[in-house]
């Protein structure tokens, strides 16, 4: 049986999914899907030929000095794309048919996820005159029923969502940890923190407070469906100069799923 989370230990001000409304689901998310594999089909295209040309023009430089530039940025531009494609194929879905659940590491899968991420906190933050410092602290935790490959999009989006708040840069902490007969994780950062405006908003799916083609708000809002969909909570504390996501995921798999098997819907 599933229970409200108790306070985090980052603060008192909590968010749970439970909570947060939901805009309608797309009507057929099966279309929503296939345009969406499509469309990423085609940019996964564009990005592999842009990466070729990229390549051969950085090896005849000077020559191509002036393309380098002007390729970097239809690579980071079809990038961008591929990545909002893949947070509104998320967002078309209305459930976990067909999703199988198997054991997962939590703490495997959050390693795969900074590592993944690195060149967001570490290249483009250095590029960009900052330092962002990451550091996790994994405590050891039971394996977890669920989806490794969504779990590491839904991390991978948290620690997205807190380097974009540490313009100036700053620090990126995860830990896990388990309590009761779930698993926490913790993805805190230094960062400018938030109103209580948008700590009560920053879950509604389109909410963002980037300016026109900076975000598209989607990002927390498929973190929160993921959440959901491994039975789980998350909640979010901020003042500034710190905010923390507690994430909490049970260990044990509810009853009607299991009796219903891996493929039944959440």
């Amino acid at each position: 049986m599933q229970t409200r989370p108790r306070a985090g230990s980052c603060g008192t001000q909590r968010q749970p999914t439970a909570a947060v409304s939901v805009a309608a689901p797309i009507r057929d998310w099966r279309d929503g899907q296939r345009y969406c594999t499509d469309f990423r089909n085609a940019l996964m295209l564009i990005i592999g030929f842009g990466e070729i040309l990229l390549q051969d023009a950085e090896r005849e430089r000077p020559a191509n000095e002036s393309a380098i530039p002007l390729l970097q940025e239809i690579l980071a531009a079809a990038r961008d794309a591929s990545t909002l494609v893949g947070r509104l194929s998320e967002f078309s879905r209305s459930s976990d048919t067909g999703e199988i659940k198997q054991s997962v590491d939590l703490n495997s899968v959050i390693e795969q996820a900074v590592s993944f991420t690195k060149p967001k906190w570490d290249g483009q933050a250095f590029a960009a005159g900052s330092q962002i410092r990451v550091k996790v602290d994994f405590q050891d935790i039971p394996a977890i029923p669920g989806n490794a490959a969504r779990l590491r999009d839904a991390i991978t989006n948290l620690i997205f969502n807190a380097v974009d708040a540490m313009p100036q840069g700053g620090t990126l902490t995860l830990r896990t940890r388990a309590e009761g007969e779930a698993v926490l994780l913790e993805v805190s950062d230094t960062g400018l923190g938030m109103t209580e405006e948008v700590r009560r908003n920053c879950f509604e799916p389109f909410f963002t407070t980037k300016s026109v083609g900076d975000g598209t708000g989607l990002g927390l809002d498929a973190v929160a469906r993921i959440v959901r969909r491994h039975h789980g909570f998350i909640e979010v504390e901020s003042q500034p100069g710190e905010t923390c996501f507690t994430v909490r995921l049970p260990f044990k798999q509810p009853q009607a799923e299991s009796a219903e098997g891996e493929d039944a819907p959440v």
